[in-house]
């Protein structure tokens, strides 16, 4: 054994040929763990992960007594697990009514084209364009169209979308947006 001075102090060294026993190639482990291919395993290894949460088995096995609440919530930063939205099958009917818009001036509302999967943003500008006014997309289902074309609009959403009928369009008249 021999002394070093370094900056924090006297150190004693070892010499490390005293130090390290041949340990066994079977035996060799750091921090209890196996170093090294281990007999009896073949390589490399298959591990099987679960398609849900992407885990390996052998932990989800492990896991089952954890609770379902600790599970679920997310603990760290991420956007986590997007949930998707399960479609709910809506009744299929457009609504047509006319709402003021000051003393003299209004506009048509149109609502209902998402449930038959027609694009709104496209429908605004189709309509816009035929009519010769502004047309915008107002709600999640709802398409403003400047003045009243009302009864225009049985006819057009008939021939341009042929799978809408005329039973599903519904006059709601005038009403108050």
């Amino acid at each position: 054994m021999w002394t070093q001075f370094s900056q924090h102090g006297l150190v004693h060294i070892k010499s490390m040929a005293s130090e390290i026993e041949a340990p066994n190639s079977t035996e060799a482990e750091h921090n209890g763990f196996p170093i090294g291919p281990q007999p009896g395993v073949s390589y490399p290894l298959k591990v099987l992960y679960c398609g849900e949460c992407t885990m390996p088995l052998e932990w989800l096995v492990d896991q089952q007594g954890a609770g379902e609440e600790e599970k679920k919530r997310q603990k760290r930063g991420g956007k986590g697990m997007v949930k998707t939205k399960k479609k709910t099958e809506k009744e299929k009917r457009i609504c047509l009514s006319r709402a003021p818009r000051g003393k003299k001036k209004s506009v048509t509302v149109v609502s209902g084209l998402k449930t038959f999967d027609i694009d709104l943003k496209d429908a605004a500008k189709f309509f816009a364009h035929k009519f010769s006014c502004g047309s915008s997309v107002t709600g999640e289902d709802e398409l403003v169209i400047q003045g009243d074309v009302k009864d225009d609009l049985f006819d057009i959403i008939t021939e341009k979308w042929p799978e809408i009928d005329d039973d599903f369009i519904e006059d709601l008249g005038n009403q108050s947006r």
